[in-house]
């Protein structure tokens, strides 16, 4: 490596690490002849006294706790000046990188000001701010936080409520998190080269470093330590590179997004081809094959521009955010890059998947102020070159003579019906390398990125192990032994532990591996192939049939499909002052250490909750399910994907509706509460051998209806409604929570109090009446075809309703309704009691017209629930 880039690395590995001392200070480390470190690092005050203490320890970590094996002692002056941020001149690299860090415009101090080793994390969801202003005068923001705790487990992630601001001493915590950071960097192998010295370094301290306030002296401590740093060695590396190369017109830096665009038509390609098997392995493969694309995209580009992943702000769904400097030979890789890999994918997939790649240039000042700004324009150019998608590749003449197939391939493949093969093979070799990711990806422990270069081992030489290329952009490998990452890690781009934390690991990635598998050998009729075999070996994918076959009542799959609202309204303006609300000093809190927190938090709840969620709910059905090989399978639910902002999600029907409600309850608990934090869902139920593809297009549609409404819904088979009422914890319920609505009004998402009287009802409500229902069928005390005759009355009046274009039935459709009812109460309710209770309900209670397009959700759940097999 040459001594500019090893410059360069040292930069950023400064930056990462410019405040680590405020981690010493908080745990109250003892330094020998402290003051000598107070003396060189640390700024004074008007009256000649040291203050920023922090830095002073900072220094002391540099000096004392990084391997000189790695780092020799002539090479940490570079460290030593990241430690001065607090006294050196505004242009110095360290000094302007915190500063564009912090970012926000810096609020009053509390009167009362806190002790800093007393001041928990916040978390930032309370402070978003979309349709409802919480940030009033009166400071009615509850208090959710974090204790300082190294990252775990997925439950750690959720936050604790205060109605009073905590001030318990948190030193022993502290010292608890500074003594296994401490650990852990003394057992990081001294052969490790400066590049993966700074790579371990960074997630390390994204383990121990994400639940500790950055600042404790300001009104929101809601920044963790490990986003300042990482977002200060992200502008750090690109200061350094840009002040060696040169920047163009003057600004420093290029913020770019991109976009692998026809995911979701690619995924959804696969048929169910006559005679090959296990498409449930196939569409899980590739998933991930497609989820991969944008990570190994972005590896490649932090190796070929030197920077580490602090500068991939965001990675996921398809999408990525960038921060990179801007010079020349940048731009020059990028444009490179958005062609190869746009002509590798034209090759590969025939123009099913383009690379969109749009990029902002941006001066200092500008990232300073108007930080949020830079992302719309982004998005803006994104958007423009979505419409322009094949560009890169038309501007060269040679693509436009398509090279001619060989005769022998003459025949689509049956199962994604893109690739051309021979009539003797089965299916083309894509999809049989996502059926093998669908297979590997249960007992997957390591997840590599590696360079295209990386030959000496290949996939026939590594036991345990999946390598899926990328063509120029480099491999993923999937890895069940530790071997291959202790030996040639130097030669690797990124490894990161799958889910769980793994001796010598310093990353973990949270990937959803939730696949039904049998546990032992199995005979099950739902699992006959076409040779009349139904013999299943242990370890082997269980079909969507047999997943339909564990559902209570009518045998069908639920397709469930989820995401949150709003998203892009919350990151541009969720946490900026809007005109018309009263924040706490008019405060602009979009700075980017915040929104990599947010967005950091946001991917967490995807990643590491819905594997979480579905065993919840897989071993609660265990315990009432009457499926007599239920302890011999692994899981009941198939996540195709779950990552960024949404997830998709097949399941037994009844069970997939109880996943995606604990969903939403976790959403919410995990969000504060907040009621500006919503996310919808849709879910459609379908015979097993229904095409995915069309499932899935289904699911998609049910999930726009939900959102259609008002959002923070579940459409279920065409009907929506709202989840439930806003918990205790919200501060819906405050007394003095004021109200605001930018937009649009939505009468069914107000306060709790709204809800009583003539109004819709919520999905919670609709379910529960069916429960009582159900209840009532099983005891004989209803018959079945009351509720069927039902549905189909309501269906048709509906039907004419939409027909005359009218958003509810009028009146004189429901007093047509009437003597049907009364009549069918009459003939098929024979307990009087219950008969009393439903003519209350449906009849004589003068709101029917309120909920009446709502009541086929609950009589649908219902029917299906009770049907016999």
């Amino acid at each position: 490596m040459s001594k500019n880039y090893r410059n360069i690395f040292l930069i950023q590995l400064g930056g990462l690490l410019h405040d680590i001392g405020k981690l010493l200070q908080r745990a109250e480390v003892k330094i020998d002849n402290f003051a000598r470190y107070i003396e060189d690092f640390c700024p004074k005050n008007n009256k000649d006294q040291p203050t920023h203490l922090h830095a002073a320890y900072s220094a002391y970590f540099m000096e004392k706790h990084l391997p000189a094996q790695i780092i020799p002692d002539y090479e940490r002056g570079i460290l030593y000046e990241a430690c001065r941020h607090h006294r050196n001149s505004s242009d110095d690299i360290f000094v302007k990188s915190d500063r564009l860090s912090a970012g926000e415009r810096y609020v009053e101090i509390s009167k009362e000001k806190p002790h800093y080793k007393t001041v928990p994390f916040r978390s930032v969801f309370p402070f978003v701010e979309i349709n409802y202003a919480i940030r009033s005068k009166n400071e009615c923001v509850p208090y959710w936080f974090h204790n300082p705790r190294k990252l775990k487990g997925a439950e750690e992630l959720y936050p604790h409520f205060s109605s009073n601001i905590p001030k318990t001493d948190l030193v022993q915590k502290y010292q608890q998190i500074w003594k296994g950071l401490q650990q852990d960097i003394e057992e990081l192998p001294v052969d490790l080269t400066l590049e993966h010295f700074l790579l371990e370094t960074f997630y390390l301290l994204q383990k121990y470093c994400w639940a500790i306030p950055c600042d404790t002296t300001r009104e929101f401590a809601d920044i963790s330590l490990f986003d300042h740093m990482r977002t200060t060695a992200a502008f750090a590396g690109c200061l350094a590179i840009g002040r060696q190369e040169g920047f163009l017109q003057g600004k420093e830096f290029l913020f770019v997004t991109a976009d692998i665009s026809g995911i979701q038509d690619f995924l959804f390609r696969l048929a169910r081809a006559e005679g090959v098997g296990g498409i449930s392995k196939r569409l899980r493969g590739r998933s991930f094959y497609l989820s991969m694309l944008s990570e190994i995209l972005g590896r490649y580009l932090l190796n070929s521009t030197h920077l580490s992943p602090a500068n991939l702000l965001f990675c996921g769904g398809g999408n990525l955010e960038m921060l990179l400097p801007n010079t020349a030979n940048i731009q020059k890789l990028l444009s490179e890059l958005d062609y190869e890999v746009n002509q590798w994918l034209l090759e590969r997939f025939g123009g099913e998947l383009q690379l969109v790649i749009a990029g902002q240039e941006a001066a200092a000042k500008e990232v300073s102020l108007a930080y949020t700004k830079i992302k719309a324009q982004m998005a803006q150019k994104l958007s423009l070159c979505k419409r322009q998608k094949i560009k890169p590749i038309l501007k060269y003449q040679q693509n436009w003579l398509y090279p001619q197939q060989t005769r022998d391939l003459i025949i689509r493949c049956p199962s994604c019906r893109i690739t051309l093969i021979t009539e003797i093979e089965e299916i083309c070799r894509d999809c049989k390398l996502h059926r093998r990711i669908g297979e590997k990806l249960p007992d997957s422990q390591w997840l590599l990125f590696a360079p295209s270069n990386f030959k000496k081992y290949r996939e026939e030489e590594i036991k345990d192990a999946l390598w899926v290329d990328y063509g120029k952009l480099g491999s993923v490998i999937l890895l069940s032994g530790d071997n291959l990452v202790e030996e040639k890690r130097n030669q690797l781009w990124d490894y990161q532990a799958i889910n769980h934390y793994r001796p010598r690991s310093s990353a973990l990635t949270y990937l959803t591996q939730q696949l039904p598998r049998a546990l032992e050998p199995l005979e099950l009729t739902t699992e006959k192939d076409d040779s009349g075999d139904f013999f299943v070996e242990s370890g082997q994918v269980l079909s969507f049939t047999t997943l339909a076959d564990m559902s209570y009542g009518d045998k069908l799959l639920g397709v469930l499909k989820m995401d949150v609202d709003y998203l892009g309204a919350i990151f541009a303006h969720g946490l900026g002052p809007i005109e018309a609300q009263t924040t706490v000093g008019k405060e602009d809190l979009r700075s980017i250490s915040r929104l990599a927190t947010l967005s950091r938090m946001f991917s967490w709840f995807f990643q590491s909750q819905i594997n979480r969620l579905c065993e919840e709910v897989f071993q609660e059905w265990k315990i009432t399910s009457s499926y007599p090989f239920k302890g011999s399978i692994s899981q009941i639910f198939y996540t195709v994907f779950a990552g960024g902002d949404d997830l998709f999600v097949i399941g037994p029907w009844d069970q997939t509706l109880e996943l995606g409600r604990k969903i939403r309850t976790a959403f919410k608990e995990y969000t504060c509460h907040n009621p500006n934090l919503t996310i919808s869902g849709g879910m459609i139920c379908c015979k097993p051998k229904y095409p995915i593809n069309l499932a899935a297009r289904e699911a998609e549609e049910a999930l726009k209806e939900a959102k259609k409404l008002g959002k923070n819904r579940f459409c279920l088979s065409g009907q929506a409604a709202v989840w439930d009422l806003e918990a205790p914890e919200s501060v819906a319920n405050l007394e003095d929570w004021q109200q605001v609505y930018y937009g649009f009004e939505d009468r069914e998402i107000r306060r709790s109090r709204d809800f009583f009287g003539n109004r819709s009802k919520t999905l919670k409500e609709l379910l529960d009446w069916g429960e009582l229902l159900m209840r009532w069928l099983q005891e004989k005390k209803i018959a079945r075809r009351l509720l069927h005759r039902l549905l189909l009355e309501v269906k048709s009046i509906l039907k004419e309703s939409s027909q005359e274009r009218e958003d509810k039935p009028q009146k004189s459709a429901i007093l047509k309704l009437f003597p049907f009812l009364a009549y069918q109460l009459a003939r098929n309710v024979k307990d009087p009691e219950v008969r009393q209770t439903l003519h209350a309900q449906l009849i004589t209670s003068n709101n029917l017209s309120d909920w009446l397009h709502q009541l086929p959700l609950p009589l649908i759940y219902i029917l299906n629930k009770s049907r016999q097999h």
